[in-house]
């Protein structure tokens, strides 16, 4: 995380253009979410997208790497708290599911999206 502040505070400070800063799986469970959400504003992050997939996230790319997601209810739970968070009700959140990346199904990847 504090790299990826690093180079947003670098970029945020030379430009006007609204960045949305992907925050993976949020580093950890909705407590970490929260004190994201709060360090991604400040460095200048005009919305956030954060993932379905367990911490700490491994890859797509690595070869035999796990792909476990979260429960539905405990993601739900990790966007809530990035909702109650933001500073900025301007700052969206976006929610992504990764379900298509280990194989769940069309079905199981909307079922995650409408939740």
């Amino acid at each position: 995380m504090a790299q990826h502040l690093h180079k947003l505070r670098a970029i945020a400070g030379r430009t006007t253009i609204r960045i949305v800063a992907d925050i993976d799986t949020g580093y950890g469970n909705a407590i970490n979410v929260i004190h994201a959400i709060g360090e991604f504003e400040r460095a200048g992050a005009s919305a956030v997208v954060i993932e379905d997939r367990t911490f700490p996230k491994v890859t797509c790319l690595a070869a035999d790497g796990r792909q476990q997601l979260l429960r539905i209810e405990e993601f739900q739970g990790k966007i809530e708290a990035a909702l109650a968070t933001r500073r900025n009700s301007n700052c969206p959140v976006i929610a992504r599911t990764e379900a298509l990346i280990p194989r769940l199904g069309e079905a199981e990847a909307l079922d995650r999206a409408q939740a």
